[in-house]
Protein backbone atom coordinates (compact mmCIF):
# COMPACT_ATOMS: atom_id res chain seq x y z
CA UNK A 1 0.00 0.00 0.00
CA UNK A 2 1.35 3.40 -0.98
CA UNK A 3 1.23 6.11 1.66
CA UNK A 4 1.79 9.83 1.39
CA UNK A 5 4.95 11.16 3.04
CA UNK A 6 6.47 14.62 3.43
CA UNK A 7 10.20 15.20 2.93
CA UNK A 8 11.73 18.46 4.16
CA UNK A 9 15.46 19.14 3.89
CA UNK A 10 18.22 21.74 4.11
CA UNK A 11 21.25 21.08 1.92
CA UNK A 12 23.75 23.56 3.28
CA UNK A 13 26.86 23.13 1.13
CA UNK A 14 27.57 22.56 -2.53
CA UNK A 15 27.89 18.81 -2.88
CA UNK A 16 28.01 16.86 -6.16
CA UNK A 17 25.73 14.24 -4.58
CA UNK A 18 22.87 16.72 -4.22
CA UNK A 19 21.68 16.15 -7.80
CA UNK A 20 21.37 12.43 -7.01
CA UNK A 21 19.53 13.35 -3.77
CA UNK A 22 16.88 15.28 -5.76
CA UNK A 23 16.72 12.55 -8.42
CA UNK A 24 15.84 9.94 -5.77
CA UNK A 25 12.99 12.13 -4.48
CA UNK A 26 11.70 12.72 -8.00
CA UNK A 27 11.63 8.97 -8.71
CA UNK A 28 8.69 8.74 -6.29
CA UNK A 29 5.25 9.95 -7.33
CA UNK A 30 5.94 13.47 -6.06
CA UNK A 31 4.76 17.06 -5.80
CA UNK A 32 7.21 19.83 -4.96
CA UNK A 33 5.66 21.97 -2.22
CA UNK A 34 8.40 24.55 -1.52
CA UNK A 35 12.06 24.94 -2.51
CA UNK A 36 13.11 22.15 -0.15
CA UNK A 37 9.92 20.22 0.54
CA UNK A 38 8.25 17.41 -1.38
CA UNK A 39 5.18 15.26 -0.84
CA UNK A 40 5.66 11.72 -2.16
CA UNK A 41 3.61 8.56 -2.44
CA UNK A 42 5.49 5.38 -1.60
CA UNK A 43 5.20 2.22 0.46
CA UNK A 44 8.69 3.03 1.81
CA UNK A 45 8.73 4.00 5.49
CA UNK A 46 9.95 7.43 6.59
CA UNK A 47 13.07 5.70 7.96
CA UNK A 48 13.77 3.98 4.62
CA UNK A 49 13.43 7.28 2.76
CA UNK A 50 15.64 9.08 5.26
CA UNK A 51 18.30 6.37 5.04
CA UNK A 52 18.36 6.50 1.22
CA UNK A 53 18.69 10.27 1.18
CA UNK A 54 21.01 10.75 4.13
CA UNK A 55 23.64 8.62 2.38
CA UNK A 56 23.96 11.53 -0.08
CA UNK A 57 24.01 14.33 2.48
CA UNK A 58 26.80 16.14 4.27
CA UNK A 59 26.97 15.83 8.05
CA UNK A 60 25.58 19.36 8.57
CA UNK A 61 22.59 18.91 6.23
CA UNK A 62 19.12 18.39 7.65
CA UNK A 63 16.23 16.11 6.72
CA UNK A 64 12.76 15.42 8.09
CA UNK A 65 10.51 12.65 6.71
CA UNK A 66 7.06 11.85 8.08
CA UNK A 67 3.75 10.30 7.14
CA UNK A 68 1.42 13.01 5.89
CA UNK A 69 -1.87 12.95 7.72
CA UNK A 70 -5.32 13.82 6.40
CA UNK A 71 -6.24 17.47 6.67
CA UNK A 72 -2.99 18.81 5.22
CA UNK A 73 -3.39 22.01 3.24
CA UNK A 74 -1.16 24.29 1.20
CA UNK A 75 -1.29 27.60 -0.64
CA UNK A 76 0.76 28.57 -3.69
CA UNK A 77 2.72 25.33 -3.76
CA UNK A 78 5.38 25.06 -6.46
CA UNK A 79 4.09 21.80 -7.96
CA UNK A 80 0.78 20.66 -9.38
CA UNK A 81 -1.85 21.55 -6.76
CA UNK A 82 -4.43 19.14 -8.24
CA UNK A 83 -1.93 16.27 -8.04
CA UNK A 84 -1.28 17.25 -4.40
CA UNK A 85 -5.02 17.16 -3.65
CA UNK A 86 -5.34 13.75 -5.31
CA UNK A 87 -2.41 12.39 -3.27
CA UNK A 88 -4.07 13.52 -0.06
CA UNK A 89 -7.26 11.64 -0.97
CA UNK A 90 -5.34 8.37 -1.13
CA UNK A 91 -3.79 8.85 2.34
Amino acid sequence: MSLTKIIVYDLLLSNPHYSEFIKIIQEYNNVKITSSCYVVETPDSPQEIRNKLSALMDKNDRIFVSNLKAGSVGTNIIGDSQKFMNMKKSS
